[in-house]
């Protein structure tokens, strides 16, 4: 394995960049409400930088801690994983109609955001030590799907359908880096289609968002309502710069869950289109530097996690994107790092400190002038 070297700097710098950009418009998007509801302007940004004095620690202990550590537990990992899973079923909090956190102290915390980055360890882990199993239907695309089930089937339960279809996207996206065939991925895109087609119209709430998506302004005073809301933040922000900072309108409980999911659409209403590309950019060039590291690294299984890791970033903007847009229909998943969650905010800074310690045992690029005078030099000998 190469030698240890320095973490990857330019990936810590922006998520450092856009946890504080969080905080700011956080502070923005939630004080009239924390100030009417919680009577406390500054309840959610409180909050917010208690749980970045959590994660950002857990992201730098992290950073130093070898990735081989996560292979030789990750099975550990993932019967803990479903034992939380079963406990948030059978003590949970019920919460905004979902079972999905479990109340440890003062603090609340939601296992299926942890879920997510610990299948894709242990995928990991079996696609390393069984690579040449991978082409096989039976001892490659049968064991993650049954790797995959148990944990889906408890997160479906709660009912958190949105962060299930995450976690499928991911596993295809693991399923065809790992080295699966084509038509196990085939397989695996038609029964999640028809299972997804099942979830969406299996509950009348669920059906009643479709048709919300599909029209949201004949829905406007009901279903579509939130979207219609969102879409007209868009719209007051319409500029190139927006409203101006802390200028929104739709933050004046118009609309619903600003401070979270949709913090987003005050974004673009006070600070226009130029921060909202910018934000994005900043999203994908921390993929783009998760890519890098998993192409960088020699060792399998790092390369694997990496990969992973950065994958659900990319699932989660993107899911989050679509739904304030009206792109897809409505679903609550949190604005990574910036969206008001602190299990969303710590478990994702904690995945970035994984990457970062991957990033010590990348091998630095050689330019073509260097990799064609080794050449050389063989040839000559």
């Amino acid at each position: 394995r190469p030698r240890r070297h320095g973490m990857d700097y330019l990936l810590f710098l922006t998520v450092a960049a856009i946890c504080a950009f969080g905080v700011v418009m956080l502070f923005s998007a939630s004080y009239y409400y924390a100030q009417s509801f919680q009577g406390d302007g500054y309840y959610y940004v409180k909050k917010q930088l208690l749980f970045l004095a959590i994660g950002i620690p857990v992201m730098f202990g992290l950073s130093f801690v070898d990735y081989k550590f996560y292979r030789r537990f990750a099975w550990m990992a993932y019967l803990l994983i479903i034992l939380l899973l079963i406990a948030v079923l059978l003590f949970g909090k019920n919460l905004q109609g979902g079972q999905r956190w479990l109340k440890i102290g003062p603090l609340q915390f939601q296992p299926s955001e942890l879920a997510k980055f610990i299948i894709v360890i242990c995928m990991a882990k079996y696609m390393t030590d069984h690579h040449e199993d991978m082409p096989s239907f039976v001892r490659g695309f049968l064991p993650m799907a049954a790797l995959l089930v148990v944990p889906a089937g408890l997160i479906f339960f709660q009912p958190n359908v949105s962060m299930l279809i995450i976690l499928c996207i991911v596993f295809a996206i693991m399923l065809f880096i790992g080295g699966a065939s084509l038509s196990q991925l085939g397989i695996a895109a038609l029964i999640g289609g028809v299972a997804l087609v099942v979830l969406l119209f299996a509950a009348s709430y669920r059906e009643s968002r479709i048709t919300a998506w599909l029209d949201p302004w004949g829905n406007k005073s009901d279903a579509g309502y939130q979207i219609v809301q969102s879409l007209y933040a868009f719209g007051n922000g319409g500029g190139w710069f927006g409203q101006g900072l802390d200028a929104s309108r739709q933050k004046l409980l118009f609309l619903p869950y600003r401070e979270s999911d949709f913090i987003l659409s005050i974004i673009a209403e006070e600070l226009g289109f130029v921060t909202v590309a910018l934000l994005i950019a900043a999203y994908c060039f921390i993929i783009y530097r998760g890519i890098r590291i998993a192409l960088s690294v020699r060792d399998r299984f790092a390369s694997l996690v990496a990969a992973g890791f950065s994958s659900i970033l990319a699932v989660q903007v993107a899911v989050n994107v679509a739904v304030v847009t009206n792109s897809i229909p409505a679903t609550g998943q949190t604005l990574p790092f910036i969206s008001s969650g602190g299990t969303s905010l710590v478990i994702f800074l904690a995945g970035i400190g994984v990457l970062l310690n991957i990033s010590r045992y990348t091998e630095p690029r050689k330019s073509r002038g260097e990799s064609y005078g080794k050449h050389k030099k063989q040839k000559q000998r």
